[in-house]
């Protein structure tokens, strides 16, 4: 019997067919963009879109600029890689953005996601993630959303009425168009051929300091009448329970039950106690976030904004915390204006 040399004898029926999977299986591209203070809520949200990966493969594409540490970029890759996925982090040049205004304190970050067309040019699809976001259903079934002829799925954005007035002055018929940046899913192919986000860009750098949110407005100039509303359970933000009866105006009573019930993405988003990281949040799910956390390089991260006077908030029964707090905001941003310092500059 002729014997088969070395490396000449085929693979097992089992392997073979454990690398036709491989080859087959979806990589879902998730975007996060982060500065030196976020990364650790990156972190959470980095891991919480790997362990929901599902079978697919998953990328994490984390946008920063070069403020992070590069320790903190080693330990991104290694929670990525410990996890089951892949970490690819983008040094973005923020020379590049400064044309563009400045969105509070939290600076040219808001503004990284613009450079993705051009960034991962060999991609059709990317998932974009803000940093305060957590994943707690499998991502496949949004990964594989149909846009149609859209370039963009995204959630409609829960406004409150004094803001009602904004659609029109953006050029939108009302903010019923208006969609929240928080997740973005991007058909890359058509961004680029519509030159949506260079769109965006001339938006935000001709209208400037008019735009009350400068990054979320002009997307939503740029994207109109480009985007497909998703359901709100890919993207339950904040808004939703806090803001019921102006959400079930917005998206519908059905599909915010729905979302409230079974949120497949959670979004932190809004000031201060709105993050499961804030010393007095009521979220119902910051133990889970809280857990999630520690099990990153950052899980002794405190507590955010843990203070005298919010020790105080904290001894009064939950439904008076909110109402508490915005006073404390209140007070701080007038002392901050006085004299430039105060608590309100604490974190």
């Amino acid at each position: 019997m002729r014997l088969r040399g070395p490396g000449r004898s085929p693979a097992p029926r089992c392997a073979r067919s454990l690398l036709l999977v491989r080859a087959h299986r979806a990589v879902i591209h998730v975007a996060l963009a982060t500065n030196a203070e976020y990364v650790p809520y990156c972190a959470v949200a980095m891991l919480s879109a790997i362990e929901a990966r599902g079978t697919s493969e998953l990328t994490a594409h984390v946008l920063t600029g070069e403020d992070v540490p590069a320790a903190d970029i080693d330990d991104l890759a290694d929670l990525a890689r410990a996890a089951g996925g892949t970490a690819l982090v983008h040094r973005i040049a923020v020379a590049d953005l400064d044309v563009l205004p400045s969105v509070g304190r939290f600076g040219p970050v808001v503004w990284y996601r613009l450079v993705l067309p051009e960034l991962l040019v060999d991609e059709d699809r990317v998932l974009y993630l803000d940093a305060d976001t957590l994943v707690v259903r499998p991502l496949e079934e949004l990964w594989h959303i149909d846009l149609e002829d859209a370039a963009l799925g995204a959630v409609r954005n829960v406004v409150e009425p004094v803001h009602c007035w904004r659609g029109p002055s953006l050029g939108l018929a009302d903010m019923s168009e208006y969609f929240n940046s928080g997740v973005l899913l991007l058909d890359l192919g058509r961004v680029r051929a519509g030159d949506l986000m260079g769109r965006a860009r001339e938006v935000a750098c001709r209208a400037g300091d008019r735009l009350l949110w400068p990054d979320q407005d002009a997307l939503n100039v740029a994207f109109s009448g480009r985007w497909k509303p998703i359901h709100p359970r890919w993207n339950c933000m904040n808004s939703l329970r806090v803001w019921r009866l102006w959400a079930e105006e917005a998206l519908g009573a059905d599909a915010v039950a729905e979302a409230l019930s079974d949120p497949a993405i959670l979004h932190f988003e809004g000031p201060g106690l709105s993050k499961p990281w804030h010393y007095l949040s009521d979220d119902p799910r910051r133990r889970q976030y809280r857990s999630t956390m520690a099990r990153t390089a950052w899980g002794d991260t405190p507590l955010a904004d843990r203070t005298a006077s919010t020790r105080l908030i904290g001894r009064l029964p939950m439904s008076w915390r909110r109402g508490a707090f915005g006073h404390l905001l209140r007070a701080r941003r007038l002392l901050n204006r006085h004299t430039g310092s105060g608590e309100g500059a604490r974190r």
